[in-house]
């Protein structure tokens, strides 16, 4: 008879019970996956007024890489890091705060290529404007 280890968890009123070794292979895969995307990602707060390029003011906690960040136009600015934005590992997000009279502004942020991210930044009639004191951006690479 081959003894074989065991190790139970729980989760919810339920007990699930698993090899020790698929286990141990389980937390190692887990804690490597951490380790090689832990700080993988841009987190800043950009402004921006006039004409002029955007301000970013990066996190500590950011590990990317220096996304530089122009105007393109009114309301459209680039963020350019070579190969940063792979289509299928990077995920986006961003927001504003900000609170017009009539409505709210919106922003957006889009992959333009594997190197330029575009955000736009828009008032509550849907035109595209400049000026801003706060736009939340997060990026995320696996």
């Amino acid at each position: 008879m081959t003894r074989i280890d065991v190790d139970t968890f729980e989760h919810g009123d339920q007990t699930y019970y698993v090899r020790r070794e698929t286990m141990l292979q389980l937390v190692a895969a887990i804690n490597a996956d951490a380790a090689s995307s832990a700080n993988n990602g841009y987190y800043a707060i950009l402004s921006q007024a006039g004409s002029a390029a955007p301000v970013a003011v990066v996190m500590p906690d950011s590990n990317f890489g220096t996304v530089v960040w122009t105007r393109s136009s009114a309301g459209t600015f680039l963020g350019t890091l070579a190969g940063a934005f792979v289509a299928t590992t990077t995920w986006y997000s961003a927001q504003i705060v900000v609170q017009q009279v009539g409505g709210e502004s919106k922003v957006d942020i889009i992959r333009v290529s594997d190197d330029v991210v575009r955000v736009t930044v828009r008032d509550f009639a849907d035109n595209l404007v400049d000026g801003f004191a706060a736009v939340y951006i997060e990026i995320k690479r696996w």
